[in-house]
C-alpha cells in the first residue's frame, strides 16, 4: 500500500509540474498577445496623429 501511495504522489507531482509549465506558456503568449495589441494601437495612433497634423500643416500653409 504504501508503495501504491508513493507512486500516486510521485505521478500526481509530474502532472503538477507539466500543467503548471502548460499554464506558464499560456500566460507568457497572452501577455506576448497583449503586448502587440497595444503596440498596434500606438502604432495606428501615431499615424492618426501625423496624417492630422499633415492636413493641419497644409491647410496652414495654404
Amino acid at each position: 500500500m504504501g508503495r501504491f501511495c508513493a507512486d500516486r504522489v510521485a505521478a500526481y507531482g509530474e502532472l503538477l509540474s507539466i500543467e503548471l509549465e502548460q499554464a506558464r506558456i499560456q500566460v507568457v503568449r497572452e501577455v506576448i498577445a497583449q503586448i502587440q495589441a497595444e503596440c498596434m494601437e500606438f502604432e495606428v495612433g501615431e499615424s492618426l496623429a501625423r496624417k492630422v497634423y499633415a492636413r493641419a500643416s497644409r491647410a496652414n500653409s495654404s
